[in-house]
């Protein structure tokens, strides 16, 4: 597929924002791009081992039928363990395969996760082809793990190379709407039932900071292939290298042409452009399926601090981080560390760890260690409001973290390797 640096400006391709391998060891790749993006304000996705654990949280049924209202235990039931072994097996990115509930047994999903399960009674509006209805979702008030089930009517016969092509709006409780990272792309494919024909499912993992006490606006546009996606892929790069050369040259500084992004809207200009390039293509399954989801105000527990003018908000399934002042975030790659008390060590990038043994590309080995990276890491918002999401493979009271760090990697005037570590939290 046809890449470009500038798609980093609408995250248009989250799945797959790598930069090449360096060929030669030991220059520290991560430090360097984290550099990169940092000044553009861009947070790559990286990915971890799953590590099993299980949390018991009572009766399924129980706990379902409280978020569900008045649905009877049978359909409750049912609607979980299928919403959950559509999670298992769902067509996520590399950078999702670990997240909580993603390839993992049923059984150990449910016992995980089904606390944090829900699914209000929604109705999303059907058409003469197709039927689409909510299988639930799980939340904290960083992220939504989201599933939906598409019934065809007619003999249209869909693959697992297409996808259900969303627009995710989110009201928060003040009443603010703003679009999701994952609108407008085809962030998930779908998955063909085993035990019924012309149904299919389709998961999507979505990250703000302002799921809590919210509305999610969801409108599925029709069913595109992974061809088309490209297709359009191509043609917005083509006009993001347009709106580059016809103002700026390599050597213009990335702060100003950042500056020149937003101040012309070419995010607005992008997604206007993005959804026009795939109204031109014709749809595999034509149709639009609409529906407005309740998210209840999340009951998980929260620790937030502050220090040295960062702040920080621990959820049981993320860590957001906020408010990293622009002398820090301008030094290099900035990169928090989880302790737990159980010794247990989370973070995105191990450079403050220089012990660590190493993979022969250079990349740490955490195998048979006490380190874990994140399973999922995406940046949100703008301005005062960008955030950090580091999302967990698995449920973490707040009340075990022992201590949380922000580590800072940056080369000095003299190009020596310096890391400078900001204590946030420590549990009393």
């Amino acid at each position: 597929m046809k890449q470009s640096l500038y798609d980093i400006f609408d995250h248009f391709t989250p799945k797959d924002n790598t930069l090449p391998h360096l060929k030669e060891q030991p220059m520290n790749e991560k430090a360097i791009s984290d550099q990169v993006f940092s000044k553009i304000g861009y947070h790559p996705i990286v990915k971890t081992k799953k590590k099993k654990s299980y949390r018991l949280f009572g009766i399924a049924a129980a706990v379902a039928i409280l978020a569900c209202g008045t649905i009877t235990t049978a359909a409750v039931t049912g609607n979980m363990d299928l919403f959950f072994s559509t999670v298992s097996s769902s067509n996520l990115s590399d950078s999702g395969i670990n997240l909580p509930g993603v390839s993992s047994s049923i059984p150990d999903s449910i016992a995980q996760m089904q606390a944090y399960y829900r699914c209000p009674d929604v109705t999303f509006t059907a058409t003469d082809q197709a039927t689409v209805s909510l299988l639930g979702f799980y939340h904290d008030h960083n992220t939504l793990m989201l599933s939906v089930q598409l019934t065809v009517k007619d003999d249209t016969a869909l693959t697992e190379s297409m996808g259900l092509l969303p627009y995710f709006t989110l009201k928060t409780a003040d009443g603010t709407e703003k679009n999701l990272v994952n609108s407008g792309a085809l962030s998930s494919y779908l998955q063909k039932s085993k035990t019924a024909d012309h149904v299919y499912y389709a998961t999507y993992y979505l990250v703000d900071s302002d799921f809590s006490n919210s509305t999610l606006q969801v409108s599925f546009t029709g069913v595109y292939d992974k061809e088309q996606e490209q297709q359009v892929q191509n043609e917005i790069v083509d006009l993001q290298d347009h709106w580059r050369t016809a103002y700026s040259s390599e050597t213009t500084p990335v702060e100003e042409w950042k500056d020149y992004w937003q101040t012309h809207h070419l995010d607005e200009k992008t997604r206007a452009a993005r959804k026009a390039a795939f109204e031109k293509l014709p749809t595999v399954l034509d149709g639009t399926w609409s529906a407005e989801i309740p998210i209840d105000s999340t009951d998980t527990t929260v620790i937030n601090a502050e220090s040295e003018g960062i702040a920080i908000s621990m959820d049981e399934l993320s860590l957001s981080v906020s408010q990293i002042p622009e002398t820090i975030q301008q030094l290099g790659a900035v990169s928090p560390v989880v302790y737990l008390k159980d010794g247990t060590i989370l973070s995105d990038d191990f450079f403050m760890f220089p012990d660590l043994p190493k993979n022969q590309d250079g990349s740490v080995l955490l195998t048979d260690t006490p380190y874990q990276q994140f399973a999922f890491v995406q940046g949100t918002g703008t301005g005062e409001d960008k955030k950090t999401i580091y999302c967990y493979n698995q449920p973490i009271d707040p009340a075990s973290i022992e201590k949380v760090e922000i580590y800072v990697q940056y080369y000095d005037a003299d190009w020596n390797k310096q890391t400078d570590c900001y204590s946030v939290y420590s549990a009393q």
